[in-house]
């Protein structure tokens, strides 16, 4: 699960069975510099696994290339 967390200007990553998320863009405090966000408020993904994240008090869209571009493994049923 990804999670735009817009107050703490960041994106966190829930994987499966894990109690805490961990944040994969922003949280570097609030700014205009590349590893940072200002009021994220939604996110998107295109084909190849990229993050697309709409950084609104930024008037800007911020592509970031994640690094592993893979589907996170199904739990056992």
């Amino acid at each position: 699960v990804y999670v735009v967390d817009t107050e703490n200007d960041r994106i966190q990553r829930w994987l499966p069975n894990e109690t805490v998320g961990r944040t994969i863009v922003g949280g570097n405090g609030r700014g205009n510099e590349n590893t940072q966000l200002s009021g994220p408020n939604s996110m998107a993904f295109d084909s190849l696994g990229n993050l697309y994240v709409s950084d609104s008090n930024n008037h800007r869209i911020q592509l970031f290339l994640l690094v592993d571009n893979e589907t996170c493994s199904s739990p056992s049923t």
